[in-house]
């Protein structure tokens, strides 16, 4: 039997909006392991849905076809690395399982169709990096955070993530998203607090990575910015200077922060890059003897750890396991992912899904006062070449990139960039 609305006592808005709370819950969920894939799958189901019956309205919109030419950039190279894979049955769940986000991709793009569902998702977003900011900063100051987690280590602050260090990743993939709806009402003092909240506690996280895409966010930002005839006013150059340097001397006296400079420095003082650079320069080295072997498909997604036993030296720190040699999960970096594991027809793909972001982020330069364009800067952070990345074909990694392509190209829809919404 069904149950009406209002005999639950539910706000009407607040069951329109179903599909809305689904993206939002698959955000809130992040820090709680595979929990996310909850909502992606419910969405993947409706988005089979849509497909069947508003396929026409969807072909029609520019959106949609950019994201799907976007998914195939990755997804065909995938496909393509399986005959010749060295575990095809890792290779084939991850091909096969990729297709969940194309779908859940699709609801996002079909339902959030408004402006007004964009700006309540920013602000959503926004007050759920910011709770994880002030819950990092507890860490911080109480060595654990207001769940009791804690990294258990001083080299991280993790905050809600507790054991995992994707704390301070996590803040720069969604900062485009949670500062939309601030920017685009040219809210600046809130803006401005926001921003300086993220910045520091990405950089007390003590993850490099983090710390280099941030910057890469801020450098992609401007320099579209520059290219659409923006010209920086001295006062808030200054002022920006003034919130680095605050956020520079502050956070530099934090243990991770100390650890971690220290570290990066030691290849300066004597110490090995490799060292330095907790053996990202054995794992890329290995990364591109695997390309020399498998230049044509790779050795199959998500088949690196599998291989890398056989192209790493064999005292090498990352080699694990007694019956399989098993090494480094992925490379750290999304070139060398795209070589070792796909050859050049991944590295074709990624070229392909390159020029996409290129082509759209001068698009959008027209349209820098636009939610799609902060969107845009978010997602072409997570694809440049220089820079280290967790794994493009991970669960974790590939919900939350195909999560956040879906949102821009939902928001080009929405706002008619391109094509007509209906």
């Amino acid at each position: 039997m069904m149950v009406s609305v209002d005999r639950l006592g539910l706000p009407k808005g607040f069951v329109e909006q179903w599909p809305l709370w689904l993206v939002i819950f698959v955000v809130a969920l992040q820090p709680v392991g595979r929990l996310p894939e909850v909502p992606i799958l419910v969405m993947a189901l409706f988005g089979l849905k849509d497909v069947v019956s508003c396929r026409r309205e969807l072909f029609s919109n520019l959106g949609f076809r950019l994201f799907s030419l976007l998914f195939l950039c990755f997804w065909l190279p995938a496909l393509a690395s399986l005959p010749d894979a060295v575990n095809v049955e890792k290779g084939l769940s991850s091909t096969l399982g990729m297709l969940r986000f194309y779908l859940a991709g699709i609801f996002i793009i079909h339902r959030l169709d408004t402006l007004a569902t964009h700006r309540l998702l920013s602000m959503a977003v926004a007050a759920i990096l910011a709770f994880w900011a002030l819950d990092g900063i507890v860490e911080l100051l109480l060595g654990h955070d207001i769940f009791g987690l804690s990294s258990g280590s001083s080299l991280y602050i993790t905050g809600i993530y507790g054991d995992n260090k994707r704390l301070g990743y996590a803040l720069v993939a969604f900062l485009g998203v949670a500062l939309a709806a601030m920017i685009c009402k040219k809210q600046l003092v809130w803006s401005l607090s926001f921003s300086i909240l993220m910045l520091f506690v990405v950089f007390i996280s003590g993850t490099r990575m983090a710390w280099l895409a941030l910057a890469w966010f801020v450098l992609i930002a401007a320099i579209v910015l520059w290219y659409a005839g923006y010209r920086p006013n001295r006062k808030y150059l200054a002022g920006a200077l003034v919130m680095l340097l605050f956020v520079g001397a502050v956070g530099s006296q934090t243990p991770s922060v100390k650890q971690k400079v220290s570290a990066s420095l030691a290849a300066f003082n004597g110490s090995s890059l490799d060292t330095a650079s907790s053996g990202r320069i054995s794992i890329w080295q290995t990364s591109v003897d695997m390309f020399s072997d498998n230049w044509i498909n790779g050795v199959g997604v998500r088949g690196f750890r599998y291989a890398y036993a056989d192209y790493s030296n064999p005292d090498d720190m990352f080699i694990h396991g007694e019956e399989q040699k098993i090494g480094a999960y992925h490379p750290h970096q999304i070139v060398l992912e795209m070589m070792a594991e796909m050859g050049v027809i991944g590295v074709t793909g990624l070229l392909g899904a390159v020029f996409i972001m290129i082509y759209l982020l001068k698009v959008l330069a027209a349209h820098t006062h636009r939610f799609s364009f902060l969107y845009a800067v978010g997602i072409a952070t997570l694809l440049m070449p220089l820079n280290t990345h967790l794994s493009m074909y991970s669960s974790y990694w590939a919900s939350l990139f195909w999560f956040l392509a879906a949102l821009l190209f939902a928001a080009i829809r929405a706002e008619g960039i391109g094509a007509n919404k209906h």
